[in-house]
């Protein structure tokens, strides 16, 4: 038990390091390749972030934890819309700029409606996989033509930052190796910082008796969505809301597409009944929970995060009871 206590100690530590380094780098790309930072944060950030979830979901299936594998994209789906987005909402209310208004939410709920649909029968094929990566394709070709159509970003008016990453003298070359850089080593710390995170809450939850559906739904998914926890608040705090919501809202996509269709290309994903039923509906339900805030604020209040709050600890007692 002390050793699975330090190995969540020394997850959140690195998992820190890793938040802050990978806002810094993906604000620079953003900066020096003049494209908006919510382009940045529905790609790279996504991505980095959503790598512990592969990671898990892939070594899960591979191994036979295909109750594990397969809650642990769910559970994370829910996790990053009412428990991050709510407490980052908590600590700082959450500007909803056009692009997440009018292309990452609806392609954020068509995969998700896309993931129920598939599970329906009780199995995510290796067939339904690919249709899943391929998803995953047309999405970042439709992010690229919208940045292209958007055409290059002003950022004059952060004259300060680009300074910070691009000085006078200094070498662009240099200036975009830093950038990536840093989201490189934010993307490694996180990656690890998740391992020793999840490592250590799965010895703790199984020492308990809990099935594998519950500790992916909770346990796991909360681990693996810690990345995603911290990029959030970090960049919420520095106020980098387009990095922020695009972030979460990207990293869903990325759970669905990528992770299960990764996973399940690797081995065919059964879907427990519970699954299919309870936490799917949960998570399309929570994802349209969100379409009034969407639609009729101009940010993700406080108010709001305290309702997204209280219908996922209704979930939780669920699933706590079921246990």
């Amino acid at each position: 038990m002390l050793i699975a206590l330090t190995q969540l100690a020394a997850g959140f530590l690195i998992l820190g390091l890793g938040g802050r380094y990978i806002v810094r780098g993906a604000v620079s790309v953003a900066l020096l390749a003049r494209v908006s930072t919510a382009v940045v944060g529905l790609t790279v950030v996504a991505f980095g972030t959503s790598l512990p979830e592969l990671a898990v979901s892939v070594k899960a299936a591979a191994g036979g934890s295909t109750d594990l594998a397969y809650a642990n994209v769910v559970g994370s789906s829910i996790v990053n819309i009412a428990v991050i987005l709510s407490l980052t909402a908590l600590v700082r209310p959450v500007r909803i700029l056009s692009q997440s208004r009018e292309f990452e939410f609806p392609v954020m709920m068509v995969v998700l409606a896309l993931c129920l649909f598939m599970a329906r029968d009780g199995l995510i094929s290796q067939s339904e996989g690919a249709v899943l990566i391929s998803g995953l394709v047309l999405f970042l070709m439709l992010t690229v033509r919208r940045t292209r159509r958007e055409g290059v970003q002003d950022h004059s008016h952060r004259g300060d930052e680009v300074k910070a990453i691009h000085p006078e003298g200094g070498s662009r070359t240099r200036a975009w190796s830093f950038g990536l850089g840093y989201v490189a080593i934010g993307i490694v710390g996180l990656w690890a910082g998740a391992e020793f995170m999840v490592a250590g809450a799965i010895t703790i939850a199984e020492s308990m008796g809990v099935s594998e559906r519950i500790i992916g739904l909770t346990v796991v998914a909360m681990g693996t969505s810690l990345p995603e926890l911290v990029t959030t608040l970090i960049a919420a705090k520095q106020g980098e809301d387009e990095i922020a919501l695009s972030n979460l809202m990207g990293s869903n996509i990325f759970n669905i597409l990528g992770v299960l269709g990764w996973t399940s290309l690797v081995v065919p994903v059964p879907i427990h009944p519970q699954a299919a039923g309870l936490d799917n509906w949960v998570m399309l339900g929570l994802g349209a929970a969100l379409l009034p805030i969407m639609w009729t604020s101009q940010k993700v209040t406080r108010w709001h995060a305290t309702i997204l709050l209280a219908a996922y600890t209704v979930y939780f007692l669920v699933l706590v009871k079921a246990a």
